[in-house]
């Protein structure tokens, strides 16, 4: 049996099926036999990938985390990094991007005595999310349990809002995505997926992946930022919605309906930036 994967394969397994407004039966008597049948079907061709999604993640993975750009920067301090994974991504033709990290954060608020030696150090990031999020373009995540900084959510203007959680099916399967999550305070909050794929749905989408989740189009954040070949950001890009998602052990997995297929070979780590080698994801 597989372990589990990273969350954000399971955000673009939902939007993919939110993008192709499929849905097949489901009753909570019906997960087991489903998986079991999609591995079946995946086994027939066992050559069939996701590479043609229209989804990239692009991940936060060992890789990253190790590289010499990245070794010695906390996660709190990386909104930097984020927008210039997020303005590479849209500007060679990315759907729209979505962060699913909390950004809970605000370096401004560093402070001391009466200086705030980090005060205009997230300027970038807001910048370009208050841009792109009324153009419909950039989603960053909230969740329930971690507030989100008071000055990103202001940046978002709650177009750009979208909630992170998600509900396993009883058996602790993540099959479906909803559309939206309820708050607290009443309302709901469009879901990830639901927001980046600008749906309308009212609906669960249901999982039922023809391939494992893992062959879905991916990079590691070191090599989108350490790539400047234009050709192959937008063969990795262009026409998808891109998840930017953290990919480190033991980091947002859950069980998938994948769970009986194969998982691929995983790229070297080694290969050139540009070649975008499959993170190790698994």
């Amino acid at each position: 049996m597989r372990r589990r994967i990273i969350f954000a394969f399971v955000l673009a397994a939902g939007l993919l099926a939110a993008l192709a407004a499929s849905l097949l039966p489901f009753t909570a008597l019906d997960g087991l036999a489903d998986d079991a049948a999609a591995a079946s079907r995946w086994r027939a061709a066992p050559d069939r990938t996701l590479a043609d999604g229209k989804v990239a993640a692009v991940l936060l993975d060992a890789k990253s985390v190790a590289s010499e750009r990245l070794r010695h920067l906390p996660r709190v301090l990386m909104s930097p990094i984020w927008a210039e994974v997020a303005e590479k991504a849209l500007d060679h033709g990315a759907t729209t991007v979505a962060l699913d990290f909390i950004m809970a954060f605000d370096s401004a608020g560093l402070q001391f005595g009466e200086a705030r030696p980090l005060e205009g150090y997230d300027a970038a990031f807001l910048t370009l999310l208050s841009r792109e999020a009324r153009a419909g373009r950039m989603q960053i995540g909230v969740s329930g349990k971690i507030d989100l900084a008071r000055r990103f959510q202001f940046a978002a203007r709650g177009r750009g809002l979208a909630s992170v959680a998600y509900e396993p099916d009883p058996d602790g399967v993540a099959r479906r995505i909803r559309q939206a999550q309820p708050l607290p305070n009443g309302g709901a909050l469009p879901t990830l997926s639901a927001a980046m794929a600008k749906s309308e749905r009212i609906d669960d989408v249901l999982i039922t992946p023809p391939a494992p989740l893992v062959t879905l189009p991916a990079a590691s954040v070191a090599d989108v930022l350490a790539c400047d070949d234009a050709e192959a950001l937008r063969r990795l890009f262009a026409g998808r919605a891109v998840v930017i998602g953290g990919g480190l052990p033991g980091e947002d997995r859950a069980r998938t309906p994948d769970r009986f297929m194969r998982p691929p070979t995983e790229g070297d780590p080694a290969s050139p930036p540009c070649a975008f080698a499959r993170p190790a994801v698994d």
